[in-house]
């Protein structure tokens, strides 16, 4: 599935937690490298949208506290819901460990407890409908 027009359904803000962590690429774009001290937005364009050390994720995240199938946030009905795939010692949605599948609202922190990334769903932008484009010039 993904978004009508092709447009992001949400943005995940990636920030690595600490110095020792390694580091992650987003599948569709390979020089978004994304370090430490140099977090990343990325967009998801599509769902579900995975996220592991694997193959096949769209956020190849190497660190040895990751899963290769970590988990999968999926576009449901108008909403955003993370489901855990089975990763390393649980993940968590704003300190609160997941069980199964949670609904997401923008702003939620998604981490991993044994993997040093912070990840947080972020609002697409939208165009502000109160602006008005002026006549051309004559």
């Amino acid at each position: 599935m993904t978004s009508e027009n092709n447009s992001p359904i949400a943005i995940l803000e990636v920030v690595p937690a600490s110095r020792v962590f390694q580091s992650a690429q987003y599948a569709e774009d390979p020089d978004a490298t994304i370090s430490y001290g140099r977090p990343c937005a990325i967009p998801m364009s599509s769902s579900p949208f995975r996220i592991g050390r694997g193959d096949g994720n769209q956020v190849l995240v190497q660190d040895n506290g990751m899963s290769r199938n970590s988990v999968s946030i999926i576009h449901n009905k108008g909403q955003l819901e993370l489901e855990d795939l089975g990763q390393k010692q649980g993940v968590q949605v704003n300190g609160t460990q997941v069980d199964g599948r949670h609904v997401l609202e923008f702003d939620d922190v998604i981490t991993f407890p044994n993997a040093d990334v912070r990840i947080t769903l972020k609002k697409t932008a939208e165009p502000d409908a109160t602006e008005e484009e002026e006549p051309p010039a004559d």
